[in-house]
């Protein structure tokens, strides 16, 4: 019996001096990673790679700063190192919440700090099924901010639907385009939650001249809401509104008339709105407030530019509006 114990505990001793000599080794090449990063040379790029490629790397290992080798990678955007121990470690999701949590909120970072490589990278990884569901949107939004259709992919790919309150305002050319192919592609899956979505994504359709579109998303909603920024749009948009214009509930109608009249050629449309339907200039809203009302609200809340042409434009709303006080007092005088 003595010889067996002796050997076993001479097993034990060696095995726990390999066991402490394979931590440091591996402590050894986690340092030798840190010390790498922030170098993007061929032959660092090419060290590194070997390193993570034939070595058990930890990317939760932290460093002398106390970030993690992850975060550092992330801080010097080094996708390719995310890349190489995304695919290594198999930690990127599914592997336990703790693992989960720090590979997001480096995401996060990334995100933060725009570095498209690392988001690439990681989007393609999973790194979406790690998101949590009360930051969806708020992360959703953020990745659409870049205007990058890869990421708006990847997005309907995980949630199978497009949430309409990611899409980001347009303020320029650049948004336009953007948001044209966002909404052609994906109109069959855009998912509107109420009917202040619904008026924003007309507005949307209005903005990039596609009938079929407010049509689509006209379809979507029991009671359309948003048919005022169709009187803003082109000449489809407006017969789309006339088409439409049976669906528009009652203390709607004076809203739709005051946007129809202060939107272009706006004489000659609320007289062929007039003309199409039954109704009248006399109509107020749930308020009480007629057209008139409701167009003096209008003026008074625009925004107008502190030069010339601001000026100019107040000065014509309100001979607009002059104009339209008389048609009101001929037709309650009929």
């Amino acid at each position: 019996m003595k010889p067996f114990r002796l050997e076993t505990h001479y097993s034990r001793s060696r095995s726990r001096v390999v066991q402490e000599q394979e931590e440091w080794q591996m402590q050894s090449f986690e340092k030798t990673l840190f010390e790498l990063l922030p170098f993007q040379t061929k032959e660092t790029k090419a060290r590194i790679g070997k390193i993570i490629r034939e070595n058990t790397i930890d990317p939760l290992e932290t460093g002398e700063d106390g970030n993690t080798l992850l975060q550092e990678a992330v801080l010097y955007e080094r996708s390719d190192v995310i890349e190489l121990l995304a695919a290594r470690e198999r930690r990127l999701y599914g592997n336990g919440e703790a693992a989960e949590k720090e590979w997001y909120q480096a995401f996060r970072e990334a995100v933060k700090n725009g570095s498209r490589s690392v988001i690439g990278v990681m989007i393609c990884r999973g790194i979406l099924r790690c998101v949590p569901d009360d930051e969806k949107t708020l992360l959703y939004s953020d990745l659409a901010s870049f205007k990058d259709m890869n990421y708006i992919d990847q997005i309907v790919k995980e949630e199978h639907v497009l949430d309409s309150r990611i899409i980001p305002e347009i303020r320029n050319y650049m948004d336009k385009k953007f948001v044209q192919v966002v909404l052609v592609r994906y109109k069959r899956r855009l998912d509107i939650n109420d009917e202040r979505e619904s008026a924003r994504m007309i507005r949307m359709a209005v903005l990039c001249d596609d009938r079929r579109l407010a049509r689509a998303i006209l379809k979507k909603q029991p009671s359309p809401s948003g048919l005022g920024y169709l009187a803003e749009g082109s000449d489809d948009m407006f017969h789309l509104l006339l088409k439409m214009s049976g669906k528009v509930r009652p203390e709607e109608r004076a809203e739709i008339l005051t946007y129809v009249y202060m939107g272009p050629d706006g004489d000659d449309r609320l007289e062929q709105l007039m003309k199409k339907t039954s109704w009248r200039l006399t109509f107020r809203d749930e308020e009480g407030k007629d057209v008139c009302d409701i167009m003096e609200n209008k003026i008074e809340s625009i925004r107008y530019p502190n030069n010339k042409s601001g000026y100019l434009a107040r000065q014509t709303y309100h001979k607009k509006l002059q104009k339209l006080q008389k048609k009101v007092e001929m037709a309650r005088a009929l």
